[in-house]
C-alpha cells in the first residue's frame, strides 16, 4: 500500500494513495504533497500513532520505499556559473531528476532561455 505523510508543524497526518506502482504513487499523491510530505509504500503496520491515535507518522524503518518531496536545487547556468532555483521539485531517493510545479520534468531550455535574456538586457 502507498501513503503520503503531510509533515506540519507540531503534528502529521497519513493519507492512503490509490497506485499499482511506486511512480503511479509519486503522480497520485503530488497534487496534496507540499515540500517536506513523506511518500512510503508500506504495509499498516508502519502508520504509527501520534498524539493517542488523534494523528499519525510513518515509520521509514518499516517501508519498503519511502521519499521526502523537496523543492529548491542548484543548477549550472550556461556560462558556467550556479544559480538556485525555487522552482525545482524532486523526490529525495532520486535527487537527480528534476521536477516543476505540476510534477512534470523540469524545462531547462526555458531556463536557458531565461537566463540568456537576462544576460542580454544586463549588457544593454
Amino acid at each position: 500500500m502507498f501513503y503520503y505523510q503531510s509533515v506540519g508543524e507540531c503534528v502529521s497526518q497519513v493519507y492512503d494513495i490509490e497506485a499499482s506502482t511506486w511512480e503511479e504513487a509519486k503522480k497520485a499523491a503530488w497534487k496534496w504533497m507540499d515540500e517536506g510530505d513523506i511518500l512510503a509504500e508500506c504495509g499498516g503496520d508502519a502508520i504509527e500513532d501520534q498524539h493517542d491515535g488523534e494523528y499519525h507518522t510513518i515509520n521509514e524503518e518499516k517501508a519498503s520505499n519511502y521519499a521526502f518531496l523537496n523543492c529548491g536545487a542548484w543548477v549550472n547556468t550556461p556560462d558556467g556559473g550556479d544559480d538556485f532555483r525555487e522552482d525545482i521539485w524532486y523526490w529525495s531517493d532520486e535527487p537527480e531528476e528534476y521536477l516543476n510545479a505540476d510534477g512534470e520534468p523540469y524545462d531547462f531550455k526555458r531556463m536557458e532561455e531565461e537566463y540568456r535574456k537576462m544576460q542580454e538586457e544586463e549588457e544593454e
